[in-house]
């Protein structure tokens, strides 16, 4: 991706105005970073339900507090150059099981989350998942 900016200040100019160019700079660089064709992927969505996973979702905090949950992934070729985030947000013995629209998750069918491993970050080569 090009970013048209001009890191130049006016002569004479200051430090707090160096800091502020600096903090500009930056703020274009992430967010340019950051950005896909859908938006960015930031967006958190909570459930206390079965849930399958919508293009925009990137994170979702799951409470199993009243059952075990299902979470269906996006697939494999959705999710190819997103982070996908999924946190079960209480301590319950419910577990939360993760299963991929297609494709495995380090070469296994499901992802359990139980309350010893509450989260997971997943990204995808566009034909499996993989934990990071």
């Amino acid at each position: 991706m090009k970013l048209d900016i001009d890191p130049r200040l006016p002569a004479g100019a200051t430090l707090p105005q160096l800091i502020t160019r600096l903090y500009e700079l930056f703020r274009l660089v992430h967010t340019a970073n950051n950005r896909r064709a859908d938006g960015f992927c930031m967006p958190v969505s909570v459930v206390s339900t079965n849930y399958t996973m919508q293009p925009g979702d990137c994170t979702l905090a799951v409470s199993a507090a009243g059952g075990a949950r299902a979470i269906t992934l996006l697939t494999a070729a959705e999710a190819a150059g997103k982070v996908i985030a999924v946190r079960k947000t209480e301590a319950s013995a419910n577990n939360v099981t993760l299963t991929p629209g297609s494709g495995l998750i380090n070469g296994a069918a499901t992802l359990v989350l139980t309350a010893a491993a509450p989260s997971a970050l997943l990204i995808s080569d566009g034909t499996n998942f993989f934990t990071v």
